[in-house]
C-alpha cells in the first residue's frame, strides 16, 4: 500500500511538472478558450505547486471550457496566476489531502468581491461564524458552509464577483462536503483552498496598483490600447472587404471574358458551318453541271452517230439505185 501511494505520489509529481514547464514556455488552447500566464516560474516550488499544477494540466480542456461560457463577454483568452496561498493554509489543506487521498481530490470555482480575496488567500476560505467574524454574503440556502460551483459551472460562481475574477479551488471530497446540483458545499475551511485566480486578458487588477492614480493611468492606457485594437480589427475588416469586392470584380471579369471567349467560338462555328453548306452547295452545283454537261455530250454523240449512220443508208441507197439500172 504505501508502494503504490508512492508511486500515485511521483506520477503526481511528474505531471504538475510537465504542466508547469508547459505553461511557463506556451499559450494552451483548450477548445475555444485559449489560456494564457501570469506571475509564474519556471520550477515547482514544493508539494502543494506540485498538486495544484498537476490536477490543472488533468483538466485543463474542462476548465478552458467553463471560463470561456462564464467570460462568454470578453475576449477567448483567460490569464491563469498561481494564487498566492499563506504557509498554513496550504498545510492545513495538504494534511486533508493526505488523509483522504488524491482521488477525493476535485476542482471547482468560488466568486466573491475582489476586496476579500487578499484575507481569503492570507487565512483559507472561512465558513461565516466559525470562530470568525466573517459574515454571510450571498446566503446559504444548502447550510452553513463554503459555497464553490462545480468544474462546469464557472457561471454559477462568475455570479457574485463583482469583477470579473474568479478562484480556482481544489476540494478535498470527503462527507463534510456535500454536492448539491451544480455546486459544492464545504462543510471545513481546510477541505477547500484557491488554487489559481482566473481572469480575462484584458482585466486590470486594482490589487496590484499601489496607488488609484497608476491605476487610472493603467485603465487609460488599456482604453488606448483597446481603442487601437478596435482601429487595427476596423482596418483589417475593411481591408479584408477591399479584397473580397476586389476578389469578386476579379471573378465577374473573368466570367465575362469567358461569355465573351464562349460567344466569339459560337460565332465561329456559325461562320464555319456556314462556309461548309456554302461549299457543299458549290459542289453540289458543280456536280449537277458536270451531270448536264455529260447528258448533253452523250445526246450529241447519239445524235452525230445517228447522223453518220443516215447518210450512210442513204449513200447505199445512191449506190444500190445506180448498181441496179
Amino acid at each position: 500500500m504505501a508502494k503504490h501511494m508512492e508511486n500515485i505520489e511521483a506520477r503526481i509529481k511528474q505531471k504538475g511538472i510537465e504542466a508547469k514547464q508547459h505553461a511557463f514556455q506556451h499559450m494552451k488552447v483548450a477548445d475555444d478558450c485559449r489560456m494564457s500566464y501570469a506571475g509564474i516560474d519556471a520550477q515547482l516550488s514544493g508539494a502543494f505547486d506540485t498538486l495544484r499544477w498537476a490536477i490543472f494540466g488533468h483538466r485543463q480542456k474542462e476548465l478552458g471550457r467553463s471560463l470561456a461560457n462564464a467570460f462568454s463577454w470578453a475576449k477567448k483568452e483567460i490569464v491563469i496566476r498561481p494564487a498566492d496561498v499563506a504557509d498554513d493554509v496550504r498545510d492545513m489543506f495538504m494534511r486533508e489531502k493526505d488523509l483522504f487521498g488524491c482521488r477525493a481530490l476535485k476542482l471547482g470555482f468560488h466568486g466573491s468581491s475582489a476586496r476579500n480575496y487578499k484575507s481569503i488567500f492570507a487565512s483559507g476560505l472561512l465558513i461565516p461564524g466559525h470562530g470568525n467574524d466573517v459574515q454571510v454574503a450571498n446566503g446559504q440556502a444548502h447550510g452553513r458552509g463554503v459555497y464553490a460551483s462545480c468544474l462546469d459551472s464557472a457561471w454559477l460562481s462568475a455570479g457574485f464577483c463583482d469583477e470579473p475574477l474568479i478562484l480556482i479551488c481544489g476540494i478535498v471530497t470527503c462527507p463534510d462536503v456535500r454536492q448539491v446540483k451544480n455546486a459544492w458545499v464545504v462543510g471545513r475551511s481546510s477541505l477547500i483552498i484557491p488554487f489559481f485566480e482566473a481572469y480575462p486578458c484584458d482585466y486590470i487588477d486594482k490589487r496590484h496598483f499601489q496607488s488609484i492614480s497608476d491605476y487610472e493611468v493603467a485603465c487609460r492606457q488599456q482604453e488606448q490600447m483597446r481603442k487601437e485594437e478596435e482601429e487595427k480589427r476596423r482596418r483589417e475588416k475593411e481591408q479584408h472587404e477591399e479584397e473580397r469586392k476586389t476578389e469578386e470584380r476579379r471573378e465577374q471579369e473573368e466570367e465575362r471574358r469567358r461569355r465573351e471567349d464562349e460567344q466569339r467560338k459560337k460565332r465561329m462555328n456559325k461562320k464555319a458551318d456556314e462556309l461548309q453548306d456554302i461549299a457543299a452547295a458549290a459542289g453540289r452545283r458543280r456536280e449537277h453541271a458536270a451531270e448536264v454537261d455529260a447528258a448533253k455530250a452523250a445526246a450529241a454523240t447519239v445524235v452525230t452517230n445517228s447522223r453518220k449512220a443516215s447518210k450512210t443508208n442513204n449513200f447505199k441507197h445512191i449506190l444500190a439505185k445506180r448498181s441496179g439500172k
